[in-house]
């Protein structure tokens, strides 16, 4: 699994320039299908090894729970931008 660079995303994706009503839409449709997937999953597969760029060997569990903490701080920080 390869790691990124997001520094820029916010500028290359233009993130301020987007509504957000339409980007947390796409944000909660794409999370579902995630979840379904992750509903899916066999025990054995939630401890399967991968190797991550950045993180080295990880499981779908910590990815899983990886995703859960980044996205909620992302959303804070969406919050935090909104109420400005």
């Amino acid at each position: 699994m390869p790691g990124f660079d997001d520094t820029l995303w916010s500028i290359e994706r233009d993130y301020r320039g987007q509504d957000p009503y339409e980007t947390f839409a796409d944000f909660a449709a794409l999370r579902g299908e995630l979840v379904a997937l992750l509903q899916a999953a066999t025990p054995e597969q939630w401890e399967r090894v991968g190797i991550h760029g950045v993180y080295g060997e990880i499981t779908l569990q910590w990815m899983a729970n990886h995703i859960c903490d980044h996205d909620a701080e992302h959303l804070q920080q969406a919050r935090e931008a909104l109420t400005v």
